[in-house]
């Protein structure tokens, strides 16, 4: 009899695991699906009014108003799905900015002090 591993998901559920890789697997799972929730979120709402700047910026006025109510939706659509893609990269680049960041920091006050 094999030892079993068990973790919370953020359902509430518990879920049974054979292996500590498979609980890994899982939790990255789950985080990578909980950035893609949050950038698309941030897509669809920056994505919807930068559409609708650039309509009111380029003349779109005289467009009917379904037109230009399918163009912001359109624009929020496909931007919140472009950022949900790259949600795990966005993040990647954002955390490794972070951390050279903070590796300058103290880089310069190590120079400053020597």
């Amino acid at each position: 009899m094999g030892t079993r591993y068990s973790r919370r998901s953020a359902s509430g559920s518990y879920e049974y695991h054979d292996s500590k890789e498979s609980v890994r697997a899982a939790q990255q799972e789950e985080d990578s699906a909980s950035r893609s929730f949050f950038f698309g979120f941030i897509g669809l709402i920056a994505g919807g009014v930068s559409s609708y700047v650039l309509i009111q910026q380029f003349g779109g006025a005289e467009l009917p108003k379904a037109l230009r109510f399918a163009i912001v939706i359109a624009g929020g659509a496909g931007t919140a799905w472009l950022l949900a893609r790259l949600a795990d990269l966005i993040w990647f680049t954002i955390m490794s900015v972070l951390a050279l960041a903070v590796l300058w920091l103290i880089g310069s006050a190590i120079w400053e002090v020597v």
